[in-house]
């Protein structure tokens, strides 16, 4: 990602129309991890911070990590008070097998190269019966400056999204896509940008998440607001964003990775 891009995400993510509302609808989709109340949370990718630190402020308790790639992300997940933070890649994930009993990983396997090894290393630290929430962007007609300057590989489709997570070993228990009221403006939108930015440096893209006036802000942020409260009820057929809630299948207990409570440390971080 374009350095500067982490300070712009600190300063807005708390208040800009697409994340307080995405924001929104992780919880509709996948509550387990607000209602937390005890157990190993790992937000894998963990960017400047911002759903770590609601994760760990609405739960009752537990254990939660990030991890990024970034020092520089790692550096703004400081500054809202988070600790159990480390700069580590998503393929190559510093935990022992079956430490955690939820995994998040919000809008990050897009960007990663190796995106079957980034889902294999989810699986892999997973506990026995974890659960998997996991989002990315969607559909590649929906490529945007933004995806250039956070350096996308990819987009996923509902085809290739659901085999991706089901070849890494998990079960899938719920997967629809999200942003889905305001699908048809940002993919106008998307074209049209698109069709007049030809031609410039991928290194010099920005994204516009500064660029909503405040009143805009607020009224795109109440449209996915209202997006959450269907998406209680129903999926979606289509939209911006893809996401998906998984669940690592039970197996044999004589082959099952031990928990990390159950040694005497307790300690997730071992793997090197």
């Amino acid at each position: 990602m374009n350095p500067r891009e982490y300070e712009t995400m600190y300063s807005v993510e708390d208040t800009y129309w697409w994340y307080a509302g995405m924001r929104r609808i992780t919880r509709a989709v996948f509550p387990d991890a607000s209602a937390m109340t005890g157990g190993r949370l790992l937000d894998a990718g963990s960017g400047t911070g911002a759903n770590l630190a609601h994760l760990r402020d609405n739960a009752a308790g537990g254990y939660h990590a990030g991890v990024d790639r970034s020092f520089e992300a790692i550096r703004f997940s400081r500054r809202r008070g988070l600790s159990g933070l480390l700069v580590a890649d998503l393929t190559r994930l510093p935990f022992v097998d079956g430490a955690f009993d939820i995994v998040t990983c919000h809008d990050v396997m897009y960007c990663v190269p190796d995106d079957a090894a980034g889902f294999s290393e989810l699986f892999r630290v997973a506990r026995t019966g974890a659960r998997l929430f996991v989002s990315s962007a969607a559909l590649e007609i929906l490529e945007s400056e933004h995806d250039s300057a956070v350096h996308a590989v990819r987009r996923y489709s509902r085809r290739g999204f659901r085999e991706k997570i089901r070849a890494a070993g998990f079960d899938i228990e719920r997967l629809t896509f999200a942003n889905t009221l305001l699908f048809v403006p940002i993919l106008a939108i998307r074209l049209f940008l698109r069709a007049i930015s030809r031609g410039e440096n991928r290194g010099e893209a920005a994204s516009d998440f500064h660029r909503s006036p405040r009143l805009l802000n607020a009224v795109l942020t109440r449209i996915l607001y209202l997006e959450a409260f269907l998406l209680e009820f129903i999926d979606l057929p289509v939209g911006v964003t893809i996401m998906a809630c998984a669940r690592k299948p039970e197996a044999d207990v004589r082959l099952a990775p031990a928990h990390p409570d159950d040694s005497p440390s307790g300690s997730p971080h071992a793997r090197t």
